[in-house]
């Protein structure tokens, strides 16, 4: 298999998860502080963050989400469908893929699971396939794809990676969406430096992912060609879009192929698997659309 660009950024979450409880320890941000590693506002960041620290950025610690989604807890909130118009939180486009739209039952402490769950959202985001918009000043604004694409990500149900909480590059922080009141006050998916949120309020156009993840919806919904496919050629639909998405999601797990042929081989097969009633693709024609992407991703690995 041809290596992952991002392969080690997918795993940053784990890396904390250190089973020998003496090192963690000696990996806390107190622990950093007292050892001149880390200021204290630094370390201050991720108190926030776990609802025990007090900033005038914090959010209302009257209603800390922490008390209801520790990963001690591990306990889903309930399914939004991406169906009707509008937008939906981030976080929650991320469950509906992860859980296939309520039809698997997971385990939210597993990281893999939302490793393939955000690497598959964020591909469509950065291929323009998935609209978000996100808060900037007060004003709601529709953000650049390109934005997403390779971003570091910090999971539902998982502290944040401490190389993340000092990070001077853009990632993406994600909360699990409880209710109304909580992700107005805070407690909602960001877009974020060390130095604080660039975009908060993270949303998602809801035709966009019922259209690229449409598990389980009506019948009326599937029945629009816009929610299906995009368009080939002049009068033929296309699933070319699906295998794109599908494609770029495998780079972000590592798990592409070396040789296109074979890669279009897969590709193929998972169109055939996994969308069903949509226009099939052989693997030539993925090929030779994928050919010259493929080529420049397995020189810059």
């Amino acid at each position: 298999m041809a290596p992952s660009t991002t392969g080690k950024r997918a795993k940053l979450a784990g890396d904390l998860a250190d089973p020998d409880p003496k090192s963690a320890d000696r990996d806390s941000p107190i622990d950093k502080v007292q050892h001149g590693e880390l200021t204290p506002e630094q370390a201050g960041v991720d108190a926030e963050r776990r609802g025990v620290g007090k900033s005038a950025a914090a959010p209302d610690p009257e209603i800390s989400p922490w008390q209801g989604h520790r990963v001690t807890d591990c306990q889903l909130p309930e399914l939004i469908k991406p169906e009707g118009p509008g937008y939906m939180p981030l976080y929650c486009a991320a469950q509906w893929i992860a859980t296939r739209g309520g039809t698997l039952e997971i385990d939210p402490s597993d990281l893999s699971v939302w490793q393939d769950a955000f690497a598959q959202l964020l591909a469509r985001i950065a291929s323009d396939e998935v609209t978000a918009t996100g808060m900037r000043e007060g004003q709601r604004e529709k953000l650049e794809g390109h934005i997403f694409a390779g971003i570091l990500v910090a999971f539902p149900f998982h502290d944040t990676p401490f190389n993340l909480l000092v990070s001077e590059e853009l990632y993406l922080w994600s909360c699990v969406y409880i209710d109304e009141e909580h992700w107005q006050k805070g407690w909602n998916d960001v877009l974020e430096t060390r130095h604080g949120a660039k975009w908060s309020k993270l949303m998602v156009l809801k035709s966009n992912v019922g259209r690229c993840w449409p598990f389980g919806l009506s019948q009326d919904t599937m029945k629009d060609p816009s929610q299906i496919h995009h368009t080939g050629a002049p009068g033929r639909p296309s699933s070319m879009h699906l295998v794109e998405a599908e494609y770029r999601a495998r780079w972000h797990r590592g798990e592409a192929e070396a040789s296109i042929g074979a890669e279009a081989k897969t590709l193929a097969e998972w169109l055939q698997n996994k969308h069903p009633g949509v226009p099939w693709l052989k693997p030539k024609s993925i090929a030779n659309r994928l050919r010259r992407e493929h080529r420049e991703r397995i020189a810059n690995a």
